[in-house]
């Protein structure tokens, strides 16, 4: 099984080069199988919100997306809590995903759990000791 990472055709901020930069030294490092995702962040976040509203969608898409994918390792470096590189590869039931987010503040959580549960990430990262505790306490608090 190889691992595939998944990067951005658009840098559309500084801080996405702290990013860039991170990913290039995974690559280098690793010798990772790169894969460039080019949706629009706008799409993948309104489609994201539709998904969580309808599981219907969800469903759909996500059978869709299985029926083409391969059996990949997938990992992406995420700036903040958005689904730009997690839509739509991440909607596959064969693949494990792993995700590493930096920069989740506090009032992103809850969108970060919806992602989570959404795109069914196995392994997920967190930059911040304070962000792993308060998504912990949040996993808690639901059982």
């Amino acid at each position: 099984m190889t691992m595939l990472l998944i990067r951005s055709k658009i840098i559309n901020s500084f801080s996405k080069f702290t990013t860039v930069e991170f990913e290039q030294e995974l690559v280098s490092l690793l010798r990772l199988k790169e894969h460039h995702e080019f949706v629009c962040y706008n799409l993948s976040y309104f489609i994201t919100k539709i998904m969580l509203k309808s599981n219907l969608i969800c469903k759909l898409l996500k059978s869709i997306v299985t029926l083409v994918s391969k059996k990949d390792l997938l990992f992406s470096v995420n700036m903040g809590v958005n689904p730009e590189k997690l839509f739509p590869l991440y909607l596959s039931k064969k693949r494990k995903k792993a995700a590493y987010f930096f920069d989740c503040w506090p009032d992103k959580m809850k969108l970060l759990v919806d992602l989570i549960n959404l795109y069914g990430i196995d392994i997920l990262f967190l930059s911040s000791k304070q962000a792993v505790e308060m998504l912990q306490e949040m996993i808690r608090a639901k059982v």
